[in-house]
């Protein structure tokens, strides 16, 4: 599997943070907030420095199974040292490919999946 180096970068990136801010949740024993705004390709977290914000040009949109796909609306969450209520699914893409970076709320982990449908 061949990630474009620009899209490979935003998933790894992404993927590192949701990684770092569940951990961090789980160390410190306190609930950790992020906001994702999908219609300004940016997201907003807190860490024991402060708030950080990063921006993912190829960001597409975020998914939960209560609140469904939201592209436009400001979205905030909290990652708490006990886990997630349900799964928050980012959508990267480009031109050619489509990646999801997944918080898995029984694991904790954070897993990468390409989109084979959108081939």
């Amino acid at each position: 599997m061949r990630i474009k180096s620009g899209l490979k970068s935003e998933v790894n990136r992404l993927a590192s943070i949701l990684r770092y801010l569940n951990d961090t949740s789980i160390t410190t024993k306190k609930a950790i907030r992020l906001k994702v705004y999908p219609g300004e390709k940016r997201v907003q977290y807190e860490t024991p420095e402060g708030m950080r914000e990063e921006r993912f040009p190829n960001l597409d949109y975020l998914e939960t199974p209560s609140r469904g796909i939201m592209r436009d609306s400001e979205v905030e969450l909290i990652i708490k040292p006990s886990g997630m209520r349900e799964e928050i699914r980012f959508s990267l893409f480009d031109e050619d490919e489509r990646y999801h970076v997944i918080l898995n709320p029984f694991s904790n982990r954070v897993v990468v999946r390409r989109d084979e449908k959108e081939r």
